[in-house]
């Protein structure tokens, strides 16, 4: 793929020695939520998954993009396919620190520059309006479906977002 570039700031595939930069990112990210019943693995736990999730991806659809600002990673997208025509966007986080300045907006769009289906779709934690208030603006509309992850002390919903990214829209979610 080739490295979508601004000035500094850009987003191109996952390297491997991205993996810690972006442990680092999900595990901040997570953090600010501020959920104390959910715990969090460690940061090398964290760095090995993802050392992983780059090497030895299940597919070629299956693919992490790293946003980058000044050499920098500030944020990562991670997209898993769900159907022949359905990629989902399973992760989306962007350095709490470094919201609001574009970084989000680059990986929606490389996205949908190098996705290859029909349609993308985004599940999203319903309590992030920000991210909410993001997707609507950036042409994404809320679907009906959600989906509720439980743990003893925690319940979380997720809402459904998605967007078209050819002609032919399908409302298909690959399940």
């Amino acid at each position: 793929m080739p490295e979508l570039t601004r000035a500094n700031e850009e987003v191109r595939v996952a390297h491997l020695t991205d993996a810690f930069s972006i442990a680092a990112i999900s595990h901040r990210a997570w953090s600010a939520r501020n959920l104390p019943s959910l715990p969090l693995p460690s940061l090398a736990d964290m760095e090995s998954q993802w050392r992983s999730s780059i090497t030895s991806p299940p597919s070629i659809r299956h693919r992490v993009l790293v946003a980058l600002s000044n050499g920098v990673v500030v944020g990562f997208a991670c997209l898993v396919p769900i159907s022949e025509s359905v990629d989902e966007v399973s992760e989306l986080l962007i350095d709490p620190d470094l919201l609001r300045r574009g970084h989000g907006s680059r990986l929606l769009n490389a996205i949908a520059d190098t996705s290859a289906s029909e349609v993308t779709g985004l599940s999203i934690w319903s309590d992030l309006t920000a991210l909410d208030t993001f997707l609507e603006s950036a042409g994404w509309g809320k679907s009906d479906r959600t989906r509720t992850l439980e743990s003893p002390d925690l319940t979380l919903i997720q809402h459904r977002w998605v967007t078209s990214l050819r002609d032919s829209p399908s409302e298909s979610d690959g399940s």
